[in-house]
């Protein structure tokens, strides 16, 4: 029995779907999602996808051009160099990023124009892994919400240029100094976590 079933129309085609939540004991997506032009959210928060030895997105997920939410991705060499074409995407969840793909992410992201909230997560936050290298990475323009889950060394110099930012989450990041240093550079900011 397969894990998923798609159906098509007399044409073909794959019915056109917009949500894809995706909850339980899930190790793999079929390449078939890829095919699912009109979706705009895909969750995978809640499965085994990110823990899986299969390929963790399906391949040509940079054909969901209208996606505009992906949430608890892993980040691989695959779903790095797709992630540019996704350029109506405004909130993206990437987890267990590490120094492996860190610079083609980082590129990726900085080309998603409209995104608006960014969660960054690093592999194993709870246990104080570190987040990748942050000072190569530039945030995109109209960012408003970042969450960095991982520890942190210090606090990224581009952060006081994120005008736009009005919400800031550091978590399990064992700072030394203090980041409410950085708040006189961010007069949008209402919440910092």
């Amino acid at each position: 029995m397969p894990l998923f079933s798609f159906n098509r129309n007399s044409d073909g085609d794959l019915i056109v779907l917009l949500v894809l939540d995706l909850w339980g004991v899930i190790d793999y997506l079929p390449d078939e999602v890829g095919d699912l032009v009109q979706l705009t959210y895909l969750g995978l928060r809640r499965t085994n996808i990110e823990a899986s030895a299969y390929y963790r997105v399906p391949r040509g997920i940079g054909t969901l051009v209208n996606l505009h939410t992906c949430a608890g991705v892993h980040v691989d060499a695959g779903f790095a160099s797709e992630l540019s074409t996704l350029t109506h995407l405004r909130k993206l969840d990437v987890r267990n990023a590490c120094e492996d793909h860190a610079s083609e992410l980082f590129a990726a992201i900085f080309k998603l124009e409209n995104l608006v909230l960014l969660l960054l997560s690093s592999e194993n936050q709870y246990l104080g892994t570190p987040l990748p290298e942050l000072e190569s990475f530039s945030p995109p323009p109209h960012l408003q919400e970042l969450s960095l889950c991982g520890r942190l060394f210090e606090i990224p110099n581009w952060l006081a240029s994120t005008e736009n930012l009005t919400s800031l989450r550091l978590l399990y990041s064992n700072l030394l100094e203090n980041p409410s240093s950085i708040l006189q550079f961010l007069p949008k900011l209402k919440r910092l976590f």
